[in-house]
């Protein structure tokens, strides 16, 4: 049962956010190549698929019919998500004011000299 609702819930997704349902026009592809062949029986399925793909926008006699072929128009109806209206972002935006707070040292400056401390500095001599 688990596999079932799986592939479903894909499906779902597939179909209704991709341009996959239009794999749901094949059958009228075949209709309409059978159609031109009947009409033009030198037909080939290359040149079908370059007079209605790669031609531009034709405006025949059968126009209607080619705009039911696959992939031929695109279905904006099917591209939105659900989650843009679930997560909003703020109205305004939102400013934080941090205190300017002086720098003070934490160490007076005689701390930072080495001073006397500079012979740990030097090479190793040789005895």
């Amino acid at each position: 049962m688990r596999p079932l609702i799986a592939l479903l819930l894909i499906g779902s997704v597939l179909f209704g956010q991709t341009e996959l349902h239009q794999l749901a026009r094949v059958p009228h592809l075949v209709e309409h190549f059978l159609e031109h062949k009947a009409e033009q029986p030198g037909t080939t399925l290359f040149g079908f698929i370059t007079l209605h793909y790669f031609s531009g926008n034709v405006q025949d006699e059968d126009f209607a019919a080619d705009e039911e072929l696959p992939f031929r128009s695109h279905d904006d109806h099917a591209m939105f998500s659900a989650t843009k209206d679930l997560f909003h972002g703020p109205e305004a935006a939102l400013t934080f004011h941090y205190p300017v707070l002086p720098l003070s040292p934490t160490c007076p400056s005689s701390a930072l000299s080495l001073g006397e401390r500079t012979d740990v500095w030097q090479p190793p001599k040789r005895a």
